[in-house]
């Protein structure tokens, strides 16, 4: 079938473009749906939006998954696919023990499909999942497998994959795991296990710079510092221990922009934070959701932030004072931040 003529004309005008100019923007481009169109337009744009559609790499935390991904790396690594990599982001999840089939059969958890396996079938799929989890790597483990496997890395994300924004939660090796084992992970979106193998590894990577947590997260005492992250970004924190989530919070001392949102679904009192005991040099840009605080300590959180720059705060309580008196103390300062408040 011939080419039709509008397509060579772009094509031909394409490759008059330089390539640099093409690749900023494929970056540009917000979805890998986007980027595959994109490239489907001609070999220029093809050869511009490859290493981009590599820029962004998840992984599902199993072992056999993390394994698959190592034989990826191996056959793609001589030809640089993945080392372009910039953002990495872990899906978790933690499924359910069972000994024998009648309890995988009557596990509140299973999935019943109409395209499923025969039971049998399933049910050693299921076995063989469990063993691989329990007898393969180790979460810490797999996590510094994939660090190593992306020297260029500069961004990670861990998310469970009960936890979603807008729509369900869709990846592809997800999908085909439950469509072999038949059975869900626990609905809990609780993340702490997979976040001490990330914070284990991540100063033997000073290229990492940012942290996005996107779970249920309930605070233990940190050991350690984090010099190297300059982004960090949780959804959401349970504040059981105010020193545990103060001294969490802290361990990152370099931070130039937060996002802190506390977890809605507890009770009032695990909301609260004491700001004023919180502090970070260089922090230009906070942002506070579903927080219980006071007109006085989030002043002061304010005020001692010197660089502070914009302050965005969503569903955030004040227990005592007022939102006018706030907005007229933080005006009056010298460098005064922009403060833009959602209550809605």
């Amino acid at each position: 079938m011939e080419r039709p003529p509008y397509t060579t004309s772009v094509s031909q005008n394409m490759d008059k473009i330089a390539q640099e100019i093409l690749v900023l923007i494929a970056y540009k481009l917000p979805t890998i749906d986007d980027i595959r169109r994109f490239r489907l337009v001609c070999r220029a744009l093809s050869f511009a939006g490859f290493d981009v559609l590599f820029r962004r790499v998840s992984v599902l935390n199993t072992a056999e998954n993390v394994k698959h991904f190592q034989e990826v790396m191996r056959i793609k690594a001589p030809h640089q696919v993945l080392l372009n990599t910039r953002h990495l982001t872990i899906y978790h999840g933690t499924w359910p023990l069972v000994n024998s089939r009648k309890d995988w059969l009557q596990h509140c958890l299973r999935l019943h499909r109409s395209n499923q396996h025969a039971p049998n079938a399933a049910f050693g799929h299921y076995k063989r999942f469990v063993s691989s989890q329990e007898n393969g790597p180790g979460c810490e483990a797999r996590i510094l497998t994939l660090f190593t496997s992306l020297p260029k890395l500069q961004s990670v994300s861990l998310s469970h994959v009960n936890t979603w924004s807008h729509t369900p939660f869709n990846n592809i090796h997800f999908e085909k795991l439950l469509d072999r084992i038949l059975i869900l992970p626990f609905w809990g979106s609780f993340v702490a296990q997979p976040l001490s193998g990330i914070l284990a590894h991540l100063n033997k990577f000073p290229n990492i710079k940012r942290l996005n947590i996107h779970g249920t997260l309930l605070p233990e005492q940190t050991e350690g510092t984090y010099d190297g992250i300059t982004h960090l970004e949780v959804r959401s924190i349970i504040r059981r221990s105010e020193s545990a989530t103060r001294n969490f919070l802290l361990s990152f001392p370099s931070l130039r922009s937060l996002e802190l949102q506390m977890d809605s679904c507890y009770a009032v009192e695990e909301h609260t934070l004491s700001l004023q005991h919180l502090h970070w040099p260089q922090l230009r840009i906070c942002t506070l959701v579903d927080l219980c605080t006071t007109e006085d300590e989030l002043f002061t959180f304010i005020q001692q932030h010197g660089k502070l720059r914009l302050v965005l705060l969503n569903y955030v309580t004040l227990t005592q004072g007022s939102w006018g008196s706030l907005l007229a103390r933080s005006g009056a300062m010298e460098k005064a931040p922009m403060i833009i408040a959602d209550f809605m």
